[in-house]
């Protein structure tokens, strides 16, 4: 997208990270500080961000926060912000940056992270297992995939989407029909990063200290829903 504003001409694609906040690749120099129809644009070391500013209310009711809590947690006046969101100001750059970060800092902290949605108790193989007891594994626990593991580090995966492309499993091991790792996240993974990832994968991994913690899938997810 090619968009012209005062000051500079900024060829950009977009995409939205959060409800009223997105991130623009930045091809050529736009100055700080420009507001058009309530979008704040700034630049900053890597990215033209941009913020819509009429949104703050929105957010910060979904968030549960009242003008007080938001504005303290900003490190911004609570006069300031209520101006802010009647759209009585034209606010300074350095305030908007402040009230987004505080935004996405709440945001965050109420998600959901791995370790509130990963199962601990997962079954793994080694390298040097028999695939067909691999197989009769899945059958038996009614599973997908079994992760395969050496010195608690994951090799790659046995799949039931692996093992359709095998014809036989005689003399085979599980080393000979696994499949590549799906990531692996860190305990602390936001549930935003795992749905991303179920979209491209049947599951992710979770690590602490370099070794497998647990499992998440998509069912996994939907049942901390419920």
């Amino acid at each position: 997208m090619s968009s012209s504003f005062p000051g500079g001409i900024v060829r950009a694609t977009i995409r939205a990270s959060s409800p009223g906040v997105f991130l623009c690749s930045r091809e050529r120099f736009i100055p700080k500080r420009i507001i058009l129809g309530g979008i704040f644009l700034y630049e900053s070391e890597y990215h033209l961000h941009m913020f819509e500013i009429t949104t703050v209310k929105a957010q910060r009711l979904k968030l549960g926060l009242t003008q007080h809590k938001l504005a303290k947690l900003a490190g911004v006046s609570q006069s300031l912000l209520a101006k802010l969101e009647a759209g009585r100001i034209d606010p300074a750059y350095s305030s908007v940056r402040k009230i987004e970060q505080a935004l996405q800092a709440a945001t965050g902290a109420q998600e959901p992270i791995a370790r509130d949605l990963m199962v601990r108790k997962v079954c793994v193989a080694s390298p040097g297992d028999d695939a067909r007891s691999v197989a009769l594994l899945l059958r038996k626990h009614a599973i997908s995939q079994v992760p395969v593991i050496k010195d608690g580090c994951v090799l790659g995966m046995v799949t039931e989407s692996g093992l359709l492309d095998e014809d036989r499993l005689d003399n085979k091991a599980a080393k000979d029909v696994m499949s590549p790792a799906p990531p692996q996240l860190p305990e602390d993974a936001r549930r935003s990063l795992i749905i991303s990832l179920l979209h491209q994968y049947p599951c992710v991994l979770v690590q602490k200290d370099g070794k497998l913690a647990g499992l998440i899938t998509k069912a996994d997810v939907v049942k901390a829903l419920i």
